[in-house]
């Protein structure tokens, strides 16, 4: 139940701390990630469906590995995974752009985004870096450009929403937690009984 409450980055308040309450506290916080993918997926194809335009399926996949325990968590993943991209995407446009894509050029790419990746220490995001490189550089209509920018768009859009989204349930269940502590069904049983009664 511990792991329930630490996924987010609010605290159930003293109040529903109790094994009665418990459960429904743990059911509102793990539910509020559910609500916030939901949201993303349906925001994010909607969107995509309006504006007629490519990239819905990364911008869904950056929104959902942007969601964390918490706002600010989030916020620096989504922050590094947009550099991640950026590098991966200018890397695989200027490497393919000056030696062309083929067996040997693709991998000789992949080491010069890691090495860029570590030369700014950005470990964490070697792995991004370099599937944005092999999306740029093997898949698209031809247009090098036009793959580059499409995916770093759909990374930039997806995070957003998501850190959006985010904000928004957490705020919504801030305000619900607050209501259930100070239910008085919220109160424990030892906290009832150190109670004064206005009848005694």
């Amino acid at each position: 139940m511990a792991g329930s409450e630490e996924r987010f980055r609010f605290q159930l308040p003293a109040g529903i701390r109790s094994p009665g309450r418990s459960a429904r506290a743990a059911a509102l916080v793990g539910g509020a990630y559910a609500v916030e993918v939901v949201i993303c997926i349906t925001a994010l194809r909607w969107g995509y469906a309006i504006v007629g335009s490519g990239g819905a399926l990364w911008a869904i996949v950056s929104a959902v590995v942007v969601l964390q325990p918490g706002v600010r968590q989030s916020l620096l993943v989504a922050s590094q995974r947009i550099l991640a991209n950026l590098i991966g995407a200018c890397v695989g446009f200027v490497w393919t752009g000056l030696l062309g894509a083929g067996s040997w050029q693709t991998p000789l790419g992949v080491v010069a985004v890691v090495a860029i990746c570590q030369a700014l220490r950005l470990e964490q995001s070697l792995r991004a870096a370099c599937v944005a490189l092999l999306i740029v550089t093997t898949t698209g209509d031809g247009n090098l450009a036009s793959t580059s920018l499409s995916r770093f768009l759909a990374v930039l859009v997806g995070s957003a929403v998501a850190l959006g989204v985010q904000s928004l349930i957490d705020t919504l269940a801030q305000g619900w937690l607050a209501r259930l502590a100070g239910s008085p069904e919220s109160s424990t049983p030892a906290e009832a009984a150190a109670t004064p009664r206005e009848n005694d």
